[in-house]
């Protein structure tokens, strides 16, 4: 016996409906879970903004305590200075005992001085605020007047004397003194410049005779207030702020720092731009 035609369409009419209100439910459930999701998503979202603000905020306070604090110790740093160096120059000839203590004094007072130019910089780079002033110089005179003033021995300078740079002075002699102290603290001696021309640039590398940097920290080399060393271990001081601030200074006049591992040693190199004026000579010196 057939199906009557009138109940075949009433049972597909009926299987339709039940599937039309099944995708309805399935459509309502996803609707709300989306709009669940945008909801949360929008919560998160203000979430993060308030803590990128939060973080910006305590970063600005930190910059402006540093620079506050630094700024005040400054003017009673100064004035040690210069009274030692008055009572160096005093009691040079007299009293033996008493110029050394004077010479210790003097040391850690250049050693404080140097933190807070340090924490100076760092503020001013942190608030947009460093200057670099390029100025065309022969790269050999201007890495020799910081070898002048270094005061250990065993820096071996291999410059030509033809590679004119644009570059900042101060802030590159910063850099040199800076990789000389790291290869000094952290290395050992003796320590080789050289000096060497590249396609528009002019690279100097700093290499010391130590063992070089782990491997596992070479990612924490330019992290501000990081030590390489860890903190049980760490035989030097420092705030952690000098290869950040070398890398900042380098970057800012066009040039690259990195560094790789040495023939013996740790190895620096930066560059700087080159201006391609020739100059007679060459010059290699040791200090």
């Amino acid at each position: 016996m057939s199906d009557d035609p009138l109940a075949r369409i009433e049972r597909r009419y009926e299987r339709e409906r039940k599937a039309r209100l099944e995708a309805e439910a399935i459509a309502e459930r996803v609707t709300a879970e989306l709009y669940a999701s945008v909801q949360e998503l929008g919560r998160l979202h203000a979430q993060e903004h308030h803590l990128v603000e939060r973080l910006r905020e305590v970063e600005r306070l930190k910059s402006d305590f540093l620079a506050v604090v630094s700024h005040e110790l400054r003017t009673p740093v100064t004035v040690i200075k210069g009274m030692t160096s008055t009572l160096l120059r005093t009691f040079a000839a007299e009293d033996a005992p008493l110029t050394d203590e004077l010479e210790v004094i003097a040391r850690h007072t250049a050693r404080l001085e140097h933190l807070i130019e340090d924490i100076l910089d760092f503020s001013s780079f942190e608030a947009g605020a460093m200057l670099v002033e390029p100025e065309t110089c022969p790269l050999s005179d201007l890495i020799n007047e910081v070898l002048s003033s270094f005061e250990d021995d065993g820096v071996v300078l291999s410059a030509p004397s033809d590679l004119l740079v644009s570059a900042d002075r101060r802030r590159t002699q910063q850099v040199v003194q800076q990789l000389l102290d790291n290869a000094y603290r952290h290395g050992a001696p003796p320590v080789s410049i050289r000096v060497y021309r590249q396609p528009s640039r002019a690279a100097v590398s700093v290499e010391d005779s130590g063992n070089g940097v782990p491997t596992d920290r070479t990612d924490r080399l330019y992290s501000r207030f990081a030590q390489v060393d860890p903190a049980p271990t760490r035989r030097s001081g420092g705030l952690g702020l000098g290869l950040p601030l070398a890398k900042s200074f380098v970057e800012a006049q066009g040039g690259r720092l990195w560094y790789e591992p040495g023939a013996k040693g740790a190895r620096f190199v930066f560059t700087l731009p080159l201006i391609d004026t020739p100059m007679e000579g060459t010059h290699s010196a040791a200090s």
